[in-house]
């Protein structure tokens, strides 16, 4: 007796197969939209990176202070700070990471303000040898904090340039120290 080729059972296991590939090359961001009044609409964000350097994830945030604080308008929040979690410091030891934001044109957005009202568009945080997590270089215009209950590490700005809506987008780029 000839055995028949079942052809649905196979063209399931191609769907399958290309579902699971498909599945797996997607990668995540999470953002949540806010709509303040009719014509604006703003939209807050947060990504969730793989680092290759280290092979690990982290998710960056923005951090927004009070409505109307910092110089921004009522009813808009200043982007007062940074916030990475998720950093595996053991298999980041050695790595700097850059961080940045990008408004919806992907051009750079100041962070804060520095000695002589310098704008700074970047913060560079480095795992040390040891795993310690440091900014590059400290100054009175940044902090850094971790809380080892949550395993966040936020970088807070004292002079604050950009509003958080004007954030499209943050990012990270990693390197060897």
């Amino acid at each position: 007796m000839a055995l028949k080729a079942n052809r649905t059972g196979v063209l399931s296991v191609k769907a399958a197969v290309i579902s699971a590939l498909t599945l797996a090359s997607i990668g995540s961001v999470l953002a949540a939209s806010s709509s303040i009044s009719t014509p604006p609409r703003y939209e807050f964000g947060q990504g969730v990176y793989q680092i290759k350097a280290c092979d690990s994830w982290v998710t960056l945030n923005l951090i927004a202070g009070a409505t109307g604080t910092y110089g921004a308008p009522a009813g808009i929040s200043p982007l007062i700070g940074l916030s990475v979690s998720g950093l595996n410091t053991r298999t980041c030891a050695g790595i700097q990471f850059t961080l940045k934001a990008r408004d919806i044109n992907s051009a750079e957005l100041p962070l804060y303000l520095a000695k002589r009202s310098a704008k700074v568009y970047s913060v560079i945080l480095k795992v040390a040898a040891d795993s310690s997590v440091a900014l590059d270089t400290a100054d009175q215009y940044r902090t850094l904090s971790y809380s080892s209950t949550t395993g966040i590490y936020t970088i807070s700005f004292t002079n604050p340039t950009s509003t958080a809506p004007e954030v499209a987008q943050l990012t990270i780029e990693s390197a060897v120290i």
